[in-house]
């Protein structure tokens, strides 16, 4: 075959793909599910499909019970064929529509169940509830009973629902019928028509959804109108029910003369009366029922029964035989009400009629020993889909008779119509004891019973014929089937599953537990048989497995989750995580714990690395951040003395602004290096106090005035005429609006226009930084403040950065509480960073402006001690401008030595010399006589809370990061100056 036509060759069905053999059978429903092409689906393509949905599609495909399915947030359906049925018109187009779109008119009602066990993972029973269903073209009445469950992911995670069905329909609808029936034949004698017939109506009002109303006519004694005697569920005397109805249907209801035996179906009723009442439904009925009642002897009907039907259900066989049944318990007591006679007599008939018509199981019983002839209660009469003169017998001579037609089995073995209970009881002289039966009716129908049988003795204690007693099981029997299959489900998903399931009793000890969960730990499960978990546990975690136990024993929790070690039989610790939940049983057992456990020691290593790869990358930046900072020293304290010395002329002044403001900006990207290494192990504190805003904004433009002058830009700024107090760190926040400012130098073209705005909105202070220049792209807007992120500038200026200062801002904005947000209109048409930041609550009291300061008094001797020759001599060079006797050492003994002789007011000393280190000479420096006065200055590349942590702990007093900011440094030496009340030193 050619390569082309291999190509156009149709793909294989999945159940024919390798690994897609969980899609195979499953009938209709599994033919559909494998053509439909779920990658247009929420779902996505079968392959990429996760272990835990392909195991849950294809225990649904293969189970005989109704299955439903939801998987994801939409809870996307899969069902099997057995759910068809439920299904009616929505099926096909069911399978794989979101929960919400194919489950429209029923989803108010198993909805939120669904969603519970999805988003909260609460599994439990909804019984017996009631749902419209379109099946056989109209909204039908039926009734189901659910199990919904969470199915938790191979991650521990809940990712779908798995919910059993099985249709209670015949079970609700059956016993509802059978309680009107019942309480009809409970019904005693009443003094006249009317009384019966309100006393029938009562009982016929308490079920409106078989009947939404009723009407009941007495006919009068020539048997020409009929009068109105009773209703229920609609107001007499309306247009529907008028209170005198001619036979003749000249009005009402169309009669038409006296009923024929059958009754009449009438239809349709809103054509006939508008607005008639609903009962239990929604709508109003759309066929009536009318019935002739004839009571027993009477030759004609001497009452009519009009009966509304269930819009919701259709009149089949079984409701026909309901309302027969209805009209034959009406007929029964008609005769009651004009009956005359023995009282005895009445009250023995009515309480045996009663007793047979109330019991809800059926009662069969022969007159004759030979038990040819059976009769019984209109329940037995049911169970057998019998006439109430049809002979139930199984041993009648007649084979056509319908009790021959019936079939039993015991077990799956066919039980002869001697081994019945009425029978062996007649035959026995005794009681026989209930025996389930399988019951095989000629409709085909096939149903459980329970049965007992009874002998009836006459006076002499002769047997004369005998009765049983047959309860309806089948319900029963069904949902015992649907349990033991679904704890064969259970059982294989609890041996199968790939996560660890372990069931423990409230004293700790393990009950049951799967292959997974020994395979964990390395055991057996004769091993693990009623071993205390908590000895599998790592000592260090016992504590909190304890704790959780106890509150969810104690009802604190609904379940709880914990990341733990247990200890391998090998003695190997292994992370888990689990999942604990209680299992409760009947109230009169202790409930037990399930534990679903899932291997996290690979995660476990991935994080232990990731968080390795973290301390090396701190530590390489803090390394680069020292090496990048010892040669920067001696060049920016060189360029600060030559700068300060003066004399020089517009060349080299220039020359020398350049160079400092290029090595200043060097020292800023050193800084942000470790700023962002601190963002990311959000090490970034705030030093609060109340300052005013004012003052933040003029500090930040002067630091960034030399790059905004540089580039001839015009810097307008708008402050409030009130001043706007902050609860703040003054360092951070000047620190925010220096970046924000020199970031708008740098992007806007010479002679640009930049704005600084601030004003109080609320209980916020608003800082706005606009400007002219190249603006950022639409889809860069909300990525502007990730860390490293850059706005790629090719259509414009190229600036160097390393895309670190915005997230410096962003972090800093929001410790403090505020927020910050990146406007533009696009390229080339400028940008603006609005800042929000709160206010401080009250004003501070007495705040005022303070004088100038006076000049600064600095120390009279200073020692530099610093391996580095280059960086101790610009240093010492560039202290001398401030008329302090500065003296260089380059090594600690050289140090010491100094000291002796005439000991200094301050030492800047190196921390990392070879041979005797910063932190060697500090400790002899306290330990000499007068050196606990001395000012201790530590030197150093190394600038991270540790460091600064380790040198207060060695001695020093001040911590300074190379290269150091000659600003910080003379602020430092002037307050050690004022201290010491010493005079500004001229000289030896």
């Amino acid at each position: 075959m050619s390569s082309q036509a291999l190509s156009q060759a149709p793909p294989l069905p999945y159940s024919a793909r390798p690994g897609f053999d969980f899609l195979a059978g499953g009938g209709e429903t599994g033919r559909l599910i494998r053509a439909l092409d779920w990658s247009r689906t929420p779902l996505g393509p079968v392959e990429s499909w996760p272990p835990s949905l392909r195991t849950s599609v294809s225990t649904c495909l293969h189970c005989p019970f109704p299955i439903l399915i939801g998987w994801g947030p939409e809870l996307v359906m899969f069902y099997n064929d057995a759910y068809r049925p439920i299904l009616g018109i929505r099926h096909p187009g069911a399978v794989g529509q979101p929960g919400r779109q194919w489950g429209a008119g029923i989803w108010d009602s198993i909805g939120p169940m669904l969603e519970q066990a999805l988003l909260r993972g609460e599994a439990g029973p909804a019984d017996d509830l009631l749902l419209l269903v379109e099946r056989d073209g109209y909204p039908e009445e039926g009734y189901f009973s659910f199990s919904y469950s969470p199915i938790h992911d191979e991650g521990g995670e809940i990712a779908g629902v798995f919910c059993p069905v099985i249709e209670t329909t015949a079970k609700v609808v059956g016993a509802r019928r059978l309680r009107t029936l019942r309480d009809l034949g409970a019904l005693g004698w009443s003094g006249s028509g009317a009384d019966a017939c309100g006393a029938v109506a009562a009982v016929l009002a308490a079920n409106p959804y078989d009947l939404p109303f009723a009407l009941f006519y007495l006919s009068d004694p020539e048997h020409k109108t009929l009068r109105l005697a009773g209703s229920a569920g609609i107001a007499p005397g309306g247009p529907a029910s008028p209170w005198e109805l001619p036979l003749d249907g000249a009005k009402g209801w169309p009669l038409d003369g006296w009923l024929p035996t059958g009754g009449r179906l009438i239809e349709p009723l809103p054509a006939l009366f508008p607005g008639l009442p609903t009962g239990a439904w929604q709508r109003p009925p759309d066929q009536a029922l009318c019935l002739p009642v004839v009571p027993p002897g009477a030759a004609r009907a001497g009452a009519v029964l009009i009966a509304g039907l269930n819009p919701h259900r259709r009149l089949d066989r079984d409701y026909r035989q309901f309302l027969d049944l209805v009209a034959q318990q009406f007929a029964a007591i008609l005769p009651l009400a004009d009956q005359r006679g023995d009282p005895a007599r009445q009250t023995a008939h009515r309480r045996l009629q009663a007793l047979m018509k109330a019991l809800p199981v059926g009662v069969s019983f022969s007159d004759d020993p030979s038990c040819q002839h059976i009769t019984g209660n209109p329940a037995v009469l049911a169970q057998f889909e019998a006439a109430a003169t049809d002979n139930l017998s199984a041993s009648a001579p007649d084979a056509t008779v319908p009790g021959r037609q019936v079939r039993f089995f015991q077990d799956g073995r066919p039980v002869l119509p001697t081994e019945l209970p009425l029978q062996r009881a007649v035959a026995e002289n005794r009681a026989i004891p209930p025996m389930e039966l399988e019951v095989w009716l000629p409709s085909g129908k096939r149903w459980f019973a329970r049965a007992s049988g009874a002998p009836l003795r006459d006076p002499a204690g002769r047997v004369i014929g005998g009765v049983a007693v047959t309860e309806d099981i089948t319900e029963r029997k069904r949902a015992e089937r649907a349990l033991a299959a679904s704890e064969e489900r259970f059982r294989a998903i609890f041996e199968y599953a790939a996560i660890g399931i372990a069931i423990i009793d409230v004293e700790g000890r393990l009950i049951r537990c799967n292959p997974a969960y020994c395979a964990l730990l390395g055991h057996t499960q004769v091993e693990l048989a009623h071993r205390v978990f908590l000895e599998l546990v790592h000592p260090e975690d016992r504590a909190d497995n304890l704790l959780g136990i106890q509150r969810l024993l104690a009802g604190e929790l609904p379940h709880f989750e914990v990341e733990n070690r247990y200890l391998r039989q090998d003695g190997e610790p292994v992370w888990v995580r689990k999942f604990v939940s209680l299992l409760r049983g009947p109230a009169q057992e202790a409930p037990h714990l399930m534990t679903l456990v899932t291997d996290m020691t690979e995660r476990r290593r991935m994080e232990d690395a990731l968080r390795e790869g973290d301390r090396r990358k701190d530590e390489f930046l803090a390394i680069l951040s020292h090496e990048l900072r010892n040669p920067l020293a001696p060049i920016r304290n060189s360029l600060y003395a030559l700068s300060g010395a003066g004399g020089h002329g517009p060349t080299t002044t220039n020359a020398l602004t350049m160079m400092i403001r290029q090595v200043d900006h060097l020292v800023r990207l050193v800084d942000d290096l470790m700023e962002a290494s601190r963002i990311t192990r959000g090490k970034v504190e705030l030093k609060r106090q109340r300052i005013a805003l004012a003052g933040v904004i003029e500090q930040a433009i002067e630091t960034s005035r030399p790059f905004i002058e540089a580039g001839g830009h015009r810097l307008d700024v708008a402050l409030p005429p009130a001043p706007l107090h902050l609860d703040a760190d003054p360092v951070r926040l000047i620190q925010v609006f220096t970046n924000l400012l020199n970031n708008a130098a740098k992007y806007t073209g010479p002679h640009g226009r930049i704005g600084i705005a601030v004003e109080r909105q609320g209980n916020e202070a608003v800082v706005g930084v606009s400007d002219t220049g190249v603006g950022i792209p639409e889809a860069m807007l909300p990525r502007v403040f990730d860390l490293f992120s850059q706005v790629d500038h090719s259509q414009g200026r190229a600036q160097g950065g390393l895309g670190i200062g915005l997230a410096l801002v962003r972090h800093l904005v929001q410790l403090h509480g505020g927020r910050i947000e990146a406007r533009s209109g696009g390229v080339g048409r400028g940008s603006e960073f609005v800042v929000r930041i709160p206010l401080a609550r009250t004003s501070p009291a007495g705040l005022q402006a303070s004088a100038d300061p006076p000049a600064p008094e600095f120390p009279r001797r200073l020692l530099v001690v610093d391996d580095n020759r280059d960086a101790a001599d610009s240093l010492a060079l560039l202290l001398e401008l401030l008329g302090i006797e500065v003296r260089v050492a380059y090594d600690g003994a050289a140090a010491l030595a100094l000291l002796a002789g005439s000991p200094p007011d301050v030492v800047l000393l190196d921390l990392g010399m070879p041979g005797m280190d910063g932190y060697e000479v500090a400790r002899r420096i306290r330990g000499q006589p007068g050196g606990r006065d001395i000012a201790l200055f530590a030197l150093t590349g190394w600038g991270q809370a540790a460091d600064r942590h380790r040198t207060r702990l060695g001695g020093f007093d001040q911590h300074l990061v190379k290269p150091v900011d000659f600003e910080d440094l003379r602020r430092l030496l002037a307050e050690v100056g004022a201290r010491r009340g010493g005079a500004r030193a001229a000289g030896p």
